[in-house]
């Protein structure tokens, strides 16, 4: 229910995001529309570009991971990217390829979510694949075992030395990524309990970038 909210959401704002309808859009062909939800929307047109990108961002980042915990975030995106809805790893793999697109978690000290590029004219096939995947990663065995591989090969061993030394504490403001002891100890239900606090909508981002008229 809540994946069809967000869809029809985003739906809904790139509707509102024609600048006929709207006046909102800037000489640098930006717009931002705040939905009902408090989802924020971004739009920067580039006539130019073949692909279009998305990217879906939730509030709650490496620095508000606890130090046990440290690299839930950049976990729960790499899931995002792994599996999401209904399709497991080699499901979305095989969607991916068909469109011709690709998804990627990211994380940062403040956020995490993923980025979804692909062509133009697949652009609300995108739209709803970035939604699923942001708001329903999969949580089936072999896709958490294949996320936690990923995340760990993602770990950067200069940040993480850095954040032993400057940031005990809170180790995620300096390497948001985790490390590879606390990526491997992070549960199942952590990262559930992490998924339902994030994904609301006033902790919701959505940037959509290229071609888009």
């Amino acid at each position: 229910r809540a994946q069809r909210f967000f869809s029809r959401a985003v739906e809904d704002a790139w509707v509102d995001l024609d600048p006929e309808l709207r006046g909102e859009q800037t000489g640098d062909g930006a717009a931002v529309v705040l939905v009902g939800n408090g989802t924020r929307i971004d739009v920067r047109r580039r006539p130019a570009d073949t692909d279009v990108a998305i990217a879906i961002r939730f509030l709650g980042g490496g620095a508000g991971d606890p130090p046990a915990l440290h690299g839930r975030s950049a976990l729960l995106a790499e899931l995002s990217a792994t599996g999401c809805g209904s399709r497991g790893a080699a499901a979305l793999r095989e969607h991916l390829a068909a469109l011709h697109a690709t998804v990627a978690p990211l994380v940062d000290a403040e956020s995490h979510g993923v980025v979804v590029r692909g062509p133009r004219e697949h652009v609300h096939t995108l739209i709803d694949l970035g939604v699923s995947c942001g708001l329903s990663p999969s949580f089936e065995r072999a896709d958490l075992v294949e996320a936690r591989l990923s995340a760990i090969a993602r770990v950067d061993p200069i940040e993480e030395a850095a954040a032993a030394a400057l940031a005990e504490g809170t180790p995620g403001l300096v390497a948001p990524r985790g490390t590879v002891g606390t990526i491997q100890s992070v549960s199942l239900g952590a990262l559930e309990r992490e998924r339902t606090a994030s994904r609301v909508g006033a902790r919701t981002s959505v940037a959509i970038v290229g071609n888009v008229d």
